[in-house]
């Protein structure tokens, strides 16, 4: 399903012509958001459960927030998923 999107065309509503996509997704596609979705729950949510499983974190759309006990282990997180990205 993902292939079929990516290579489906798109409308240009102001010149009223179909243009054949290439590659990747248009920003504002309808698929965004759940490749979004798919990539932070593998790439982020599992790694963290699995390098730092006593802190808490909670994704509010496009943001994130990781609940650190301290300074320190704040700035041990940043530089691990720096490290990560």
């Amino acid at each position: 399903m993902i292939s079929k999107l990516k290579s489906s065309s798109i409308f240009r509503k102001s010149s009223k012509v179909i243009v054949a996509r290439r590659k990747e997704f248009p920003q504002g596609s309808v698929i965004g958001p759940l490749l979004f979705n798919l990539y932070l729950h593998y790439c982020m949510d599992e790694w963290l459960d699995r390098h730092f499983p006593c802190f808490k974190f909670k994704w509010y759309a496009a943001e994130g927030i990781i609940h650190c006990g301290s300074e320190f282990e704040a700035r041990e997180v940043k530089k691990k998923l720096q490290e990560r990205m």
